[in-house]
């Protein structure tokens, strides 16, 4: 019977695992169709939330479920067993179940800080990552880099404080119900001595409780542990379930908009810095050189005007070729930021967009960009793949920078009067 039930735990926890697995998958789709979908808003917790976050999900939710369930069998089979044993001994197990599903109760807010904890101090910590290893070159450039590692080092101090006051919380759970335990099964073994001495029992169920009394409270410590991480997990879920609801369509159809305008608007973050923007009107056709020092909100504004940030007040209007009022398709609006972006995909499907159409134009375009040279020194051409950390990458970013900034310094030329190496910093900035 042990081998057996040995062999059906194996199985099942087989076809547990097995079912999460699809499950989780599942939620991870929805999640990324809800960022995809989102119109508006930041996407550096995703990373967090798709990966520690669901883990932590996994451990304390799902497989705390499976857990109960399992555990609660075991416990009725028990029980059934101490009632054909005595009427008296199902009474205190019953007495003792109570008191070791309740008392852990009193850590249950612990746990769900500690929880939460690990949940910000990680999504912290990734944050402070990527700012800072996006500018990791500007650090080198002016030897700051024992600054940037006090910063990381103190971010990761913090997570990994976090982590320990969780285990304590754990630890402190599970003293808890191994008191209990100790004690629910010292007066199991004494109530069954006194009724062998009485003559009511057996003189060999003295042996036999204790193994029986073994799975009973086994059984009643894990439902209270598994209970324990059901709550903890709480805010997880609730954030997680909102990141699954699929958002409201946008309206159909929008234009290209040619010009825009805006007024009174201003950005406020979580930090309390707060950007306002003069009232700015740009018209069809018209070339303005946007300047001012780093965090004044030049970045900001396109992102502002391209849906990647929402305003916290006041207004975008745009306008088409005839000054006319539009609704805007934000797809039509380009956009050049500092830092390039590439997919893990093709140099060609990096140049379309993935768009099949496009494909008969792309060898026009590499040689309008000045990268013929390079692309055909790939092996496979256009098809070849996009190592982001590799030398096609490289040379890819750096020729399609290096021919992008020859038209704007023209521009930049005209427009100040001044030769390409006196705004040479001035295209730098507005790039």
């Amino acid at each position: 019977m042990l081998l057996l039930g040995s062999l059906l735990d194996q199985v099942t926890d087989y076809f547990w695992e097995l079912h999460l697995e699809k499950y989780f998958h599942q939620i991870r789709q929805e999640v990324l169709v809800h960022a995809y979908a989102e119109a508006a808003g930041t996407k550096e917790n995703l990373q967090n939330e798709l990966t520690n976050d669901l883990e932590m999900l996994k451990e304390q939710y799902a497989d705390s479920i499976g857990g109960i369930v399992h555990s609660a069998v075991l416990l009725a089979l028990v029980a059934g067993s101490f009632a054909s044993f005595r009427w008296s001994l199902l009474l205190l197990v019953i007495a003792v179940s109570a008191l070791q599903m309740y008392l852990p109760r009193v850590l249950d807010e612990p746990l769900q800080k500690a929880t939460d904890k690990i949940s910000a101090s990680n999504r912290k910590y990734l944050q402070t990552l990527a700012d800072w290893l996006n500018g990791i070159d500007t650090l080198r450039r002016y030897a700051v880099g024992e600054k940037f590692l006090s910063i990381i080092h103190a971010d990761a101090r913090e997570l990994e404080s976090a982590y320990v006051k969780q285990q304590k919380a754990d630890q402190e759970l599970e003293y808890l119900n191994q008191a209990i335990y100790s004690l629910g099964n010292m007066l199991i073994f004494l109530l069954t001595a006194y009724l062998v001495a009485r003559g009511q029992l057996e003189f060999g169920l003295i042996a036999s409780v204790n193994d029986f009394s073994l799975y009973l409270f086994g059984s009643l410590m894990n439902i209270a542990n598994y209970r324990g991480q059901l709550v903890v997990s709480r805010g997880l879920q609730e954030k997680i379930l909102d990141l699954r609801q699929p958002l409201t369509k946008a309206e159909e159809g929008g234009t290209a908009p040619a010009a825009f305008s805006v007024k009174d608007l201003r950005l406020a973050f979580a930090n309390g810095h707060e950007i306002k923007y003069p009232d700015i009107q740009v018209k069809p056709g018209e070339k303005v050189l946007l300047t001012g020092a780093n965090g004044t909100g030049k970045s900001t504004l396109f992102k502002l005007l391209v849906g990647e940030a929402a305003a916290s007040g006041g207004q975008i209007s745009f306008f088409d070729q005839a000054g006319k009022k539009v609704k805007p398709d934000r797809t039509k609006i380009g956009y050049l930021p500092q830092q390039a972006v590439l997919l893990p995909s093709s140099v060609m499907n990096n140049i379309t967009m993935f768009n099949p159409d496009l494909e008969s134009k792309a060898k026009a375009s590499v040689a309008d960009a000045q990268l013929a040279e390079a692309v055909d020194s790939w092996p496979q051409g256009l098809e070849t793949p996009v190592d982001l950390a590799g030398e096609p990458a490289r040379k890819f970013v750096t020729a399609s920078f290096s021919w992008l900034m020859k038209g704007p310094a023209r521009s930049t030329k005209q427009l100040a009067g001044k030769s390409w190496t006196n705004c040479s910093s001035l295209n730098r900035q507005w790039f």
